[in-house]
Order: structure tokens, then sequence, then C-alpha cells
């Protein structure tokens, strides 16, 4: 639990602007999330989820222009969980490309043979008969290049790929990056994704993932922990009949990741990391930049436990005005 960043969070002071996580929300969702009526309500809560979820799944599919049967979890958490079952069930060995989230080397239960990859997946040696990346690694900001990493999963195809995209639909022209359509046609990849992070509902715990047939049928039939609920399959269908809102806040948290960028290139000790998702990854030369920001109002997520870079802190960007205008000006105070 060293490294739960969520449970760190809630200790952090409620006047403090709260950058430390990677999920979005702020006004503009009010667009696309359903009104619900009593009745409505009342049904959705009184009956339990049809758990094939058909209609959403054909939506879903539609949407985002990928194939395969798409399988759900409570959260990615649920999915993380359930793969990992399956691996110890087989007894495979397993390699993780660190830095990564916690709960994916904490639910192996089997860390004797975990192999930790230190260096780029693309470059390095695989030996193991499984190896667990993030995609795009949202403890160091890096994007892995999608024609590289299919060229590896392509030449080891003995070994199970994993990738964990929760962030990946954070990226501008994010299917230029993602590994989810090509999921159904490879037989050792498995992506997961999240509906947590640009879409903002974390707390309905929804995740999906993609994998080749017979690891999903074993997946299925394990079945999930939660079902995923009436109410997050209603707010689902209802975000994905309105991606092009997703679109306009995607657009908005570039357009403020270019100004606050752009205001920390002015202090000549601030040494930034370039990357496509909706955070800055900075540090501040000699000084703990994290301990600065946090008496400023502003948290941040200290990098220090998850990167071999020391002195980074990873700062999300959000696409809410009043929240970006608060930030820049205690920016301004380190400028």
């Amino acid at each position: 639990m060293q490294n739960n960043y969520l449970i760190r969070g809630k200790k952090i002071n409620r006047q403090i602007i709260d950058c430390s996580l990677t999920n979005n929300f702020d006004e503009k969702y009010s667009k696309i999330y359903p009104y619900i009526k009593k009745s409505i309500t009342a049904r959705l809560i009184a009956n339990y989820p049809n758990c094939n979820y058909k209609k959403i799944k054909n939506l879903i599919s539609q949407k985002l222009q990928i194939k395969g049967e798409i399988i759900f979890g409570n959260g990615s958490e649920d999915l993380i969980i359930r793969i990992n079952r399956y691996i110890e069930e087989h007894n495979l060995s397993v390699g993780i490309v660190h830095p990564i989230f916690y709960r994916i080397e904490e639910t192996l239960r089997k860390q004797e043979k975990i192999n930790i990859f230190q260096k780029d997946l693309i470059n390095g040696s695989i030996e193991t008969d499984v190896v667990w990346a993030q995609n795009p690694n949202l403890f160091n900001g890096q994007t892995l290049d999608r024609e590289k990493v299919l060229k590896t999963i392509d030449f080891h195809k003995n070994t199970l790929f994993i990738f964990d995209e929760a962030g990946i639909f954070s990226l501008n022209n994010w299917q230029q990056y993602s590994l989810l359509q090509y999921a159904y046609q490879k037989n050792n990849l498995i992506v997961i994704s999240s509906f947590s992070k640009m879409f903002g509902i974390s707390g309905l715990r929804a995740g999906f993932l993609l994998a080749p047939i017979n690891i999903s049928n074993e997946i299925k039939r394990k079945g999930l922990t939660f079902p995923l609920s009436t109410i997050a399959e209603l707010f689902l269908a209802s975000i994905f009949r309105r991606l092009n809102v997703i679109d306009n806040i995607r657009s908005v948290i570039q357009k403020n990741k270019n100004e606050l960028e752009i205001l920390l290139s002015r202090n000549p000790s601030i040494i930034q990391k370039k990357t496509l998702t909706n955070c800055i990854f900075f540090k501040l030369k000699n000084r703990n930049v994290h301990k600065k920001l946090l008496n400023l109002g502003i948290n941040t997520l200290n990098l220090n436990d998850y990167s071999d870079e020391k002195g980074f802190v990873r700062m999300t960007v959000h696409s809410s005005k009043i929240l970006h205008k608060k930030i820049f000006r205690k920016l301004k105070k380190i400028i």
C-alpha cells in the first residue's frame, strides 16, 4: 500500500486544488450525463443488470471502431485482478515494465516470479511468459510508438502482452497510439481501458478489455466480481452518444496545457518533460517543487516513489475554466 496515491489523496486539505490524479471533471460533463427521473432511478436500482450488455457493447464498438468482444469490469482494477488470477492459475512468469499502476503488481501474489523491466520494453530482452505495461505511462509521461510495439508483440509470439490503456483517451488522436483495435487480431495481446479518466465517471467503476478468444472465454467464465451497474450502463450509453463533447473537452485541456507549459518555461530553473498526456511533468532545480506547490495550494503527484527521475511531479491539467485560472495564478508565483 506504500504507493497507493488514492489513499494519500484523501488526506489533502479541501482548500487545495488536487491535481494529483489523472481523471478530469468539470461543468461541461452536465451536457453528456443523463438526467434521470425518480421513476427511472427506482426502476434501474430495483433490477439486476442484464449481464450480456449487448446494446452498450455494440454502441462502444461502433463509436470506438474496435472489433472483438468487449468484457466489462467493475473498474479496470477488477479486470486487473481477474487477469492476474488467470496468470497465476496457469503458473506463468511475469515481467512488469516500471513504473506502473501499483494494483497490477500488488495483486500478483506469487511475487518471486516477477521480473522488473526498468528499461524500454521495445528495446529490451523479454524472457517471461507475460509482460504487463502501461500506455501511455501515467507515471513518466511516455507514450509508446505503436508500430514498434506491434513489431515487438509479433516477434515474441510466445509472450502474452497486457497493456493498461487507462489513460489512452486523454491523448489527442488517441487512435494513432491505442492497441485496442489490434487485440482481436493478435493471439498474445490483451488491452485494458477505463472510462474513469477522460470520461469523468470514476465513481461508477467502469472498465473494459479486449483479449484473444481463448483468454477472454476464461475471464468471462469467472464472471465479474461485481457486475457493471444499471446506472453505469445508462451513463455510458449517454456518453457514447455525445462523444463530440468529449472531443471538445480534450481540446480545451490541450489549450490549457499549452498555456501552463509556456508559463512554466519562463523560469529557467524549471525542467519540463514533453508528453502527450493530459498532465505536465516538471521539476524545479535544487528545490522540492512538490512541497512548494503544496504551500501554494496545488497538490501534485510526487514522482519520487514512481520514477527514477527524482524531483519530478505530475500535475493534471483540467478543462474547467475556474480551476485553470486558479492554477495559472498560483503557478505565476514560482515564475
